[in-house]
């Protein structure tokens, strides 16, 4: 947990990692981060454009949990599309896990 916090909400690695992981996920990583090459200002200009517009809101993190949530989704789908597991029981341990890790 600790190091998924870090890896989400550190203004250092939103300065080192920049648009490598796709769109900075806090405001604060967003705001440490300083393009240097032409393609991440473009990528950081359409950003700030977009924001300006009103199309998107804050920044904000994903929910505790979520992480936890789409490792379970990948997991189960690959047992799926392996044969491995029925669809229905594949539905029901998602949302069984689902639920407990957006409980604690």
């Amino acid at each position: 947990a600790q190091f998924i916090s870090f890896m989400v909400h550190d203004p250092e690695v939103g300065k080192i990692m920049g648009y490598d992981r796709g769109i900075l996920s806090t405001t604060e990583q967003y705001d440490a981060f300083v393009p240097t090459d032409d393609q991440n200002k473009g990528v950081k200009a359409y950003e700030e454009e977009v924001a300006k517009a009103g199309v998107l809101g804050k920044i904000t993190p994903h929910p505790s949990g979520a992480d936890v949530v789409e490792a379970a989704f990948l997991r189960i789908g690959g047992e799926v599309s392996q044969g491995k597991t029925k669809p229905a029981d594949a539905a029901k341990a998602l949302f069984s896990e689902a639920k407990a890790a957006f409980a604690g």
